[in-house]
């Protein structure tokens, strides 16, 4: 258990850096292209949020298929 609790702190951690870095960054640079034919670092910042919710909601299916499997789903170890 104490395991998890180290990732967890660790994504905590993670994440404190992205939101610490995106206020850093130049608010004349966000409509900028962050590399050429790549999308602006606004259209990157937004999508963070809408990444970690996608990957939230599958870990949220994915415990949901463990603790409730389908009546001819096996689960193998």
């Amino acid at each position: 258990m104490r395991e998890e609790l180290t990732r967890l702190d660790e994504l905590h951690i993670l994440n404190r850096e992205v939101r610490v870095a995106i206020l850093a960054f130049a608010a004349d640079r966000v409509d900028q292209m962050l590399s050429a034919g790549h999308s602006s670092a606004y259209v990157h910042f937004a999508g963070l949020p809408q990444h970690d919710a996608y990957h939230a909601g599958q870990i949220s299916l994915l415990r949901k298929a463990l603790v409730n499997p389908l009546p001819n789903q096996q689960i193998s170890q």
